[in-house]
This record gives structure tokens, sequence and C-alpha cells, in this order.
């Protein structure tokens, strides 16, 4: 029984690859820094698995705006409102209090 860092049970699945991409997944593992071919495919896998949590999130998100019922148009109120926080939201993460960089003009 293999066990990872993480202490969870390894499975071992062999795969069988033209040399080209062979070597690619070999170049790939030793630019990343990665032990093995291994260690760089868990990688690999990882963060699809991660992509498709995220993809399958979103379109949850996506459904359940289209089942909340019928649309209503934007007023040109509900742009200025967005505009308005997005300002403050983008002035909040490059640290200004006001929106507004010194004297410079946007």
């Amino acid at each position: 029984m293999i066990r990872d860092e993480g202490d969870h049970l390894m499975a071992t699945m062999n795969i069988t690859v033209p040399e080209a991409m062979k070597a690619f997944v070999h170049e790939q593992a030793a630019k990343g820094g990665f032990g093995n071919v291994s260690e760089y495919m868990r990688a690999v896998i990882r963060d699809l698995q991660e992509r498709e949590d995220y993809r399958a999130e979103i379109r949850e998100k996506l459904l359940d705006a289209v089942r909340s019922g019928p649309s209503s148009p934007l007023t040109q109120a509900d742009w200025d409102e967005m505009r308005q926080e997005l300002g403050r939201r983008h002035a909040e993460r490059q640290g200004r209090a006001n929106g507004r960089q010194g004297t410079r003009d946007r």
C-alpha cells in the first residue's frame, strides 16, 4: 500500500503514449521542478479537477439565474450604479481611499 505526502492511498495507473508525448511530459515535469513524472501528472490532474469544479459551479449559477424568473431590462441608473461600484472596488484594490490617485486625471 503506497501513500502520498497527504497520507492519501495511491493507486497505480499505466498509460501508453507516443514517444513524443512521453518526451514532452518528462520535459514539462523537469521544467516545473517536479521530482518525477508522477508528481507532475498528479498536479496536471488536480488542476483539471479544479477547473471542472469551477465550471460546474458557474454552470449551476447560470442555471439558477435562468430559473429565477423573467428578466428585466437594465436602466441607465443600473449601469451608473454598477460603474460606481466597480470604481469603488478598483479604488480599494489600489489602496486609495477616495478612488483617485493624487491629482492625476483618469
